[in-house]
């Protein structure tokens, strides 16, 4: 019987400790994926990405500053991982949805607030399409832009610059010759390694006008100890001016910044321009703008040439839009690239072809098909064509020209027909030109005589009869070997 009663009691010992031992269906060692997406959606210690469409918690209203973000690292697949909460339990990392999202994230520079800026918001706000049209025709430009000045670890405001130097048109040119998206003079483009020749001006290359743009802006900064706004400033009048105006205030005891130097108008309005972009950008719906979308992706692909290609071969062959690839690659002056030299093409992307085929049809299926001819006295569209077996109307195609006028001393493209002997187009590039000025008492048998050349020779050259009647003063080319 004591057996017993002993027995029993262990027996109700053993049922009371297991009842307080947790569930088996209970898991302890992690959370639910339930649990951790509401986790990082209630969060408060991670920052939420909102979408374009949203407005941010802090409005801004016309003639304040906007609130910049925190800056946020972003990695190569386009996610931003958020921060570890304070429970330790990891937040779902956030896609980046567009360009707009990863230009916002980069906005470093100090806090800017002037009447031009307000005036510019409004006036970019109230113009329907501008903002659209503007954003749109720099889209191919401003993934590369932006992957630049995030390898240089530089404000990503500086992607806007284009769009105040030349509203992102790759072939801009403006009065005082400055050219391309970032608005190159032709001294300072070829002190930043931006060759200009008759075939291509790089001053118009979007790759090479960037990381020359780059560069020229880093050498500012340094220069302008730091200062971006007196930085941007110097990009538009010069280090130059900007220090003298430095100078001027420091005399009169004055302040010394960007805002209280006297410059002149266009300067002045320079930075309140690029201000009021990041404005909008940054606040969009507090100004009721939609913004294009667009998409956080290359808008081109790099092609290296080791050739001379045709570029309308090019377009055709892989149906690649003209007038767009005319837009990427508009540092090409002569429809086709030079016959020398380190130089790419820029193809639109996305593209219905694979890289590896467009790079097929560039260097083995739009070899260059074109001869060049120096126009000289006497020379005319039917002549020239009669001489390289073409029409008027291919020479007018190739060169662009809107009418039959053409200008000694110029340079003509002419397609090139395999059964034409170039030997003397090749003596011709290779010699010394002189130009003869017809006198009194001359004739083409006297001419030859005196510069040792052949009577016929005279005639090829300036496209004459045997018995052509000189005028006086008419010019003709001899070539001198």
């Amino acid at each position: 019987m004591k057996l017993m009663h002993t027995f029993l009691l262990a027996l109700i010992f053993f049922v009371t400790a297991c009842a307080k031992q947790p569930s088996l269906s209970q898991n302890t060692s992690k959370p639910s994926r339930a649990i951790l997406n509401k986790t990082a959606e209630t969060d408060t210690s991670a920052p939420t990405i909102k979408p374009t469409e949203e407005a941010p918690n802090s409005i801004e209203t016309p003639g304040t500053e906007e609130k910049l973000p925190q800056v946020i690292t972003t990695s190569s697949n386009n996610t931003i991982a958020s921060p570890p909460s304070s429970n330790n339990i990891k937040s779902a990392p956030v896609t980046v949805e567009d360009m707009f999202d990863r230009l916002r994230r980069g906005f470093t520079l100090p806090r800017f607030d002037s009447k031009d800026v307000d005036t510019y918001v409004r006036w970019n706000t109230s113009h329907e399409t501008y903002l659209s049209n503007l954003f749109n025709r720099g889209q191919p430009f401003l993934y590369h832009i932006i992957e630049q000045l995030e390898a240089r670890n530089m404000p990503m405001e500086i992607a806007l610059l284009p769009a105040v130097e030349s509203a992102y048109k790759s072939n801009a040119v403006s009065r005082s010759k400055a050219a391309g998206l970032w608005q190159f003079i032709p001294s300072t483009g070829r002190e930043f390694g931006l060759s200009q020749t008759w075939w291509y001006d790089g001053r118009l290359d979007a790759v090479r006008a960037t990381s020359a743009a780059l560069d020229y802006l880093e050498q500012l900064n340094k220069i302008f100890d730091g200062d971006w706004w007196l930085t941007l400033a110097a990009y538009n009048a010069g280090p130059a001016t900007i220090k003298k105006a430095i100078a001027a205030n420091k005399r009169k005891g004055l302040a010394l910044d960007y805002k209280s130097l006297r410059l002149r108008s266009e300067t002045r309005r320079y930075v309140p321009k690029l201000v009021a972009l990041r404005r909008i950008i940054q606040q969009p719906h507090n100004f009721n703008v939609d913004l294009p979308r667009l998409p956080l992706k290359p808008g081109f692909a790099v092609i290296s040439l080791d050739q001379q290609i045709d570029l309308r071969k090019f377009a055709q062959r892989s149906n690649t839009d003209l007038k767009q690839l005319r837009h990427l690659n508009a540092s090409f002056k002569r429809w086709a690239t030079p016959p020398q030299g380190d130089y790419s093409i820029l193809v639109p992307q996305p593209h219905d072809l694979s890289y590896a085929r467009l790079k097929d049809i560039a260097l083995n299926e739009s070899n260059i098909n074109y001869l060049r001819h120096q126009i000289v006295s006497g020379d005319n569209l039917g002549s020239i064509a009669k001489k390289y077996g073409v029409s008027t109307n291919e020479i007018r195609k190739a060169n662009q020209l809107k009418s039959s006028f053409i200008r000694a001393g110029g340079t003509l493209l002419v397609p090139k027909v395999d059964n034409i002997d170039t030997s003397s187009l090749a003596t011709a590039q290779s010699s010394k030109k002189v130009t003869h000025t017809v006198s009194a008492g001359d004739t083409l048998w006297s001419i030859s005589r005196r510069y040792n050349v052949g009577v016929q020779q005279l005639i090829d050259w300036n496209h004459l009869a045997l018995d052509q009647i000189l005028r006086l003063n008419q010019q003709l080319l001899v070539l001198l070997k």
